[in-house]
């Protein structure tokens, strides 16, 4: 598992509720949550190594913040994608190739698509 995890949301109410999720489940010393989001609204002095970054947000989203997504990913490192639908893949294909990751799977269920990519050494 995670030595430790950042997480982020721009609703305040969202980081509410996991932080109380996450003290009920007894990982309060594990798990940083702030309001806030990746790049300049990164809540937390500098953004962390990570071996993992996972993003469940709109297709507009995920491009126009896609660097600041993977720039703290290490080489080996994986970017979960999720919250587009199948007319904006190919979008997000291109946004994760342009970031400079190799697109490795993609799920479904119901309308909604989710792409996992890897960055490569």
């Amino acid at each position: 598992g995670a030595a430790h995890v950042w997480g982020v949301d721009i609703d305040e109410q969202a980081v509410d509720v996991a932080r109380a999720n996450v003290e009920r489940n007894g990982f309060a010393s594990q798990v940083s949550l702030e309001a806030g989001s990746v790049g300049a609204m990164w809540p937390w002095s500098e953004p962390p190594q990570a071996e993992l970054v996972v993003a469940n947000i709109s297709s507009i989203a995920a491009v126009k913040l896609m660097a600041d997504c993977v720039a703290p990913l290490v080489p080996g490192g994986i970017w979960i994608g999720s919250g587009f639908i199948e007319s904006a893949r190919p979008t997000i294909e291109e946004a994760v190739r342009a970031a400079g990751l190799r697109a490795i799977a993609v799920t479904e269920e119901a309308d909604w698509r989710c792409l996992v990519a890897v960055k490569d050494a």
